[in-house]
């Protein structure tokens, strides 16, 4: 009896490794960012973090305000998080932009803000799948971006990373609220959630690496 409560299916084993490692990704390079003095990005990808547990809790427990939480943090990540704090964050490497440290704060507190207001409105919710798919392609395009930026400094390898994982999220935003994977109910591998936290997982990888680099180089730069 107790072995029979405790097991779960491959399927569920595999996401909720996926919650783990969006989680780790999270937590571990958004400290990161804030040792590199980028709060923008480090920030979001705590709450990322914080997503992926909340998102495993789910999945064990199935606790009402766990979904409804995980709801809320979904969409302040793909509305605002990353493709406009993102953006932002990253205009310190590709820019040499730094948000002043008020419009920070102000920036996550009505963000955070908008987001529920989206989420409580009839009208923003029947067009909400649109906004975030054009929102997210922008981002993904300023993100191709970035990759060029890193050939252009000889980082071909990391430059291929990123635009390989940010085409991998293309696809998942592409496909997210409009078309549904063939027997995903069951299939143990190609089930929308699992690819989509591996992708995002990788992701936060390959833009952590990417700024770093980026960073490196505008360091270098400026003792010429």
């Amino acid at each position: 009896m107790y072995l029979e409560t405790i097991f779960i299916d491959a399927r569920t084993a595999l996401l909720l490794f996926g919650c783990l490692l969006l989680a780790f990704t999270g937590w571990v390079f958004g400290i990161k960012f804030l040792k590199l003095g980028n709060h923008i990005l480090g920030y979001e990808y705590l709450i990322v973090g914080s997503s992926g547990l909340n998102f495993l809790f789910y999945n064990i427990t199935l606790y009402q305000p766990s979904y409804d939480l995980m709801i809320y943090l979904d969409a302040f990540s793909r509305a605002f998080g990353f493709p406009i704090l993102g953006t932002l964050g990253f205009l310190a490497v590709t820019h040499n932009y730094k948000v002043p440290t008020r419009a920070k704060v102000t920036l996550f507190v009505t963000t955070l803000g908008l987001s529920a207001v989206m989420l409580l409105s009839d009208f923003v919710l029947s067009i909400l799948p649109y906004f975030y798919l054009v929102i997210m392609y922008l981002f993904c395009f300023y993100l191709f971006y970035v990759s060029k930026k890193l050939f252009d400094i000889g980082r071909k390898g990391l430059g291929v990373f990123l635009f390989t994982t940010t085409l991998a999220s293309l696809l998942i935003a592409s496909i997210y609220d409009f078309y549904k994977i063939p027997g995903e109910e069951t299939n143990v591998v190609f089930n929308f959630y699992f690819l989509a936290l591996v992708s995002w997982s990788i992701s936060f990888i390959a833009m952590y690496c990417a700024y770093v680099a980026l960073n490196k180089g505008l360091v270098l730069k400026g003792k010429q």
